[in-house]
């Protein structure tokens, strides 16, 4: 069945939305609804736009579970949000010289051989340990 922009935009509105509704209500697939929406930059902005709405709803509660003392959504956000104040679960290192290298992060203990056999031979990548009498090594 095939639909006309005024149809989609209404279903849209109806289902704030979401794609696989909004299929359903005009009895197409969630595929044929992306592929459409994706093609009209009108529609994309108001497909956009309802999910800018829902981030906003979930930072909203986000917000309200952190004033009201929630550990898990304080830790949520921290590692999230709180990423520049060194917060988070991973490190992220930024590298502003536009050299291309890898880093590797060795666990104390482990040998340089050991080190070594965890990358292919001939990749360039270089071992710095820290001075605990291993030695650095490019492989």
């Amino acid at each position: 069945m095939k639909f006309t922009k005024t149809q989609l935009v209404d279903a849209l509105r109806k289902t704030k939305g979401v794609f696989a509704e909004t299929a359903r209500i005009l009895n197409v697939s969630r595929q044929a609804v992306s592929k459409r929406v994706h093609a009209d930059p009108k529609l994309l902005a108001i497909a956009e736009g309802f999910r800018e709405e829902l981030v906003d709803a979930a930072e909203k509660t986000l917000r309200e579970k952190v004033e009201a003392g929630s550990l898990k959504a304080s830790i949520f956000t921290l590692t999230t949000l709180g990423r520049s104040r060194g917060y988070g679960r991973k490190l992220e290192v930024e590298d502003k010289t536009k050299n291309r290298g890898t880093i590797v992060l060795i666990p104390e203990g482990m040998t340089t051989e050991e080190a070594a056999a965890q990358v292919p031979p001939g990749s360039g990548v270089t071992f710095y340990f820290p001075d605990d009498g291993r030695e650095d090594q490019t492989c």
